[in-house]
């Protein structure tokens, strides 16, 4: 059953047909009302009468004159129906809840008009979720031809790719190829049943991507804590080993110092013993000296002369030098070895992986280093890469550069120990927005041999406005280690002439490190962007 907004509507279209002027098509401006009955907007009428006078459109021998225009009555029942289908317009063109944006949707169950953020916020509630939702399609349009206010648009204009009427094709259009509507609107059908088909597609594999990419989240982070525990226990373990060691070394000084201890206190007990039998015997000597009684004296001259040489003896071997031990701690160079072991002990090492959506592979990441990224401008005068310290040589599948590459030409060369060109191949890049600032990577398909002290290069060059770039690191000359099979060095190569360059000719790499002039030895080599499929 039809609801009072849609009656209204429809009223609406029907009266629209009667307020349009038939010379600008559009609603009527000021609606003048001629002595014929007709009815022109006020501007087209004097646009009528440019030359003084003119004649009513409607071809009934109605004359206008010029000066007399201001004198035609309005039409006040067309001003009004204007006034009245425009506001209708604009209060069904406007959300009913924001009133600012246009009416996109329309609830039947609440029975109002919203604009998509509108009807966001008011039925993303659980208790909005039955509500029946209708896209507003546009009721306003008659479908006629703007030309042709009385025909119909009925069929598509191949040749200008656009609705005509069947007056259309008789004038402007009289040579074209053209199709019924209908008859295209099967052809829509399926193109749209296409994209449809497509969309599936692309939504179906962005969501398995992001259920890949979770998985990454949640084994990066199993990756974190199992490595934040590794490292905790190889520390905890040292420190264990060090308390162990300290533990040892503490123990072993203390009995040492325990037996030296003993020994120097019995020998000051025996010194302090000695001393005290020499007191007494001083005393006793002086007590001696006193007496008055030779025959006392007699008799104690023998006793008193054994027990002093006893005592003379004693007092040699006191006098003989005693030894004890001091116990020291000493680390010698170990311990500047053990703090650059320390320094140096262990590395947190990056692998870079690749997730396809069905298999995950290891990489080889050449740019590991830390610093800001930046953009380098290519121009073709150098060519940069690396030079490769390999403990086994490997096979590249596939290269991966990021740049910002656009109608330009772009070679890879790869050279031997004597910078020998050995394999060249060129690659056309893919077209990009040349308005995009974004740096993307880019997989170039490649299979050669890496050996040992192989050089990798790259060489690009604009064939337009368009200036190249590629991401890049800074680095300097010296020998970088990727892995345990790899290090590898920054290098750039002069490049004069690129036609020049064939297979088993000689590249002009640049041994920056062993220059001359001190200026060119600070020059910093860009470390590029390269990852490597092996």
């Amino acid at each position: 059953m039809a609801t009072a907004s849609n009656l209204a509507a429809s009223n609406n279209s029907k009266l629209e047909t009667h307020v349009k002027c038939a010379i600008c098509l559009d609603f009527y401006d000021d609606p003048r009302l001629l002595s014929c009955s007709h009815t022109f907007c006020y501007k087209c009428i004097e646009k009528l009468c440019e030359d003084g006078m003119g004649q009513c459109p409607m071809r009934d021998n109605s004359i206008i004159f010029k000066h007399t225009i201001h004198k035609l009555p309005i039409n006040r029942v067309a001003k009004d129906l204007v006034e009245s289908i425009q506001k209708s317009f604009i209060s069904q063109s406007k959300c009913e809840q924001c009133k600012q944006s246009s009416s996109e949707f329309h609830c039947e169950t609440c029975s109002k008009h919203y604009c998509t953020i509108c009807l966001r916020c008011e039925h993303d509630l659980n208790e909005f979720k039955a509500h029946t939702i209708h896209f507003i399609v546009n009721a306003n349009s008659n479908h006629c031809c703007a030309e042709h206010t009385e025909e119909k648009l009925k069929y598509w204009c191949q040749i200008c790719e656009q609705m005509v009427c069947s007056d259309c094709l008789l004038f402007q259009h009289q040579h074209h190829s053209f199709v019924q509507l209908i008859q295209l609107k099967d052809k829509i059908q399926m193109n749209l049943q296409s994209s449809i088909q497509k969309l599936t597609s692309m939504k179906n594999r962005i969501e398995q991507l992001s259920t890949n990419a979770s998985e990454d989240l949640q084994r990066h982070y199993r990756t974190h804590v199992e490595a934040k525990g590794y490292i905790e226990r190889t520390f905890d373990d040292l420190q264990a080993q060090l308390e162990q060691r300290k533990s040892q070394l503490i123990t072993q000084l203390t009995l040492k110092d325990t037996e030296q201890q003993q020994l120097i206190k019995e020998n000051r007990d025996h010194l302090g013993q000695f001393l005290k039998t020499l007191y007494m015997r001083e005393l006793f000597i002086k007590q001696l000296l006193k007496c008055e009684d030779i025959n006392h004296l007699v008799e104690m001259n023998t006793d008193s002369i054994n027990y002093s040489r006893l005592i003379e003896e004693q007092y040699e071997e006191f006098l003989q030098e005693h030894t004890f031990d001091l116990q020291y701690f000493l680390v010698g160079n170990a311990s500047n070895h053990l703090q650059t072991q320390i320094k140096s002990f262990g590395e947190i090492t990056t692998c870079t992986f690749v997730n396809d959506g069905n298999h995950i592979r290891q990489l080889t990441n050449l740019s590991q280093l830390s610093g800001k990224e930046k953009p380098l401008q290519l121009n073709g005068t150098y060519a940069y890469g690396y030079r490769f310290d390999l403990k086994a040589a490997f096979k590249l599948r596939t290269l991966r550069i990021k740049a910002k590459l656009h109608n330009c030409k772009l070679k890879i060369f790869i050279i031997d120990h004597r910078d020998i060109l050995r394999e060249q191949k060129d690659f056309n890049p893919p077209s990009y927005h040349s308005g995009s600032t974004r740096m993307n990577w880019i997989n170039i398909p490649i299979h050669c041999q890496i050996e040992h002290n192989y050089g990798l290069f790259l060489w690009v060059k604009s064939n337009g406005n368009q200036i190249p770039f590629i991401a890049y690191k800074d680095s300097d000359h010296n020998l970088r280690r990727i892995n345990e099979q790899m290090s590898v060095r920054s290098k750039r190569a002069q490049i004069d002439r690129v036609e020049s360059l064939k297979l088993s000719s000689k590249m002009n790499v640049l041994y920056d490190g062993l220059c001359s002039i001190e200026i060119d030895k600070e020059v910093s080599i860009p470390a590029l962007e390269i990852i490597l499929d092996i």
